[in-house]
């Protein structure tokens, strides 16, 4: 067998840090949530889906680092495009894997990061549908940020990469506007975006004029928020 098949010592043990990490434990948390909408299944159905996606994304978790190992060198002498951190592909994986008829059969291979490689150069060509947006948004001060994280995160409601976290610049009560006019789930917003105190954003931050305490921000998002339906 190719010795860049073979898994190194240090492999389990960091999957066991990966595995325990706020920002894998909040995902598998987002994605057990999704499998749950338009369902109306007993709750017994329901909890066991939830413990074989848990189990699925565990051992999806472990092959991850198995099999970006063995591409690594591949992908990097193309000049293509690797995954900054395990929780960037798992999204975009798990959204692939759900697309299938049994998703419990799908595993990790290495033609999935091919694939990965072939979404990202997708979505930096796409046209930025969020780009008047995006401006006035700048321009006025509320965000900062470049027009490919934007653009993305309004299309998919989350990151391309952990680390590009949109900056938020006013105040709170102005970003839950951005929230509830553009369908983010708290998670979602917590994860895409950051307040400049670094804290989470909250519902506590709502005020008595919410969600149209500043009449300069509802103008623009009048302009952008998507119809009632779609």
């Amino acid at each position: 067998m190719d010795k860049s098949f073979s898994v190194p010592e240090y492999v389990d043990k960091e999957w066991q840090r990966i595995k325990n990490s706020p920002a894998v434990q909040d995902a598998l948390k987002e994605a057990v949530s999704k499998i749950d909408e338009n369902k109306s299944e007993p709750k017994e159905i329901e909890d066991e889906d939830k413990i074989m996606f848990r189990l699925w994304a565990i051992d999806q978790f472990k092959r991850y680092e198995k099999v970006k190992e063995s591409v690594e060198p591949y992908m990097k002498a193309q000049g293509k495009i690797l995954p900054a951190e395990p929780i960037d592909f798992m999204h975009w994986f798990v959204k692939f894997a759900k697309k299938t008829d049994d998703y419990l059969d799908v595993k990790i291979e290495h033609y999935h990061f091919e694939l990965f490689h072939e979404e990202r150069v997708h979505a930096m060509k796409k046209p930025a549908q969020w780009e008047g947006l995006y401006k006035e948004l700048s321009d006025a001060g509320y965000i900062k940020s470049n027009l490919e994280v934007f653009n993305h995160v309004m299309e998919n409601k989350h990151l391309i990469e952990a680390k590009d976290r949109i900056l938020w610049l006013t105040s709170k009560a102005d970003a839950l506007d951005i929230l509830s006019n553009f369908k983010f789930t708290m998670p979602q917003f917590n994860k895409c975006f950051l307040n400049e105190d670094e804290k989470p954003f909250t519902l506590g931050a709502k005020t008595t004029g919410y969600p149209h305490r500043n009449e300069a921000l509802s103008i623009i998002i009048e302009k952008y928020k998507p119809l009632s339906g779609e």
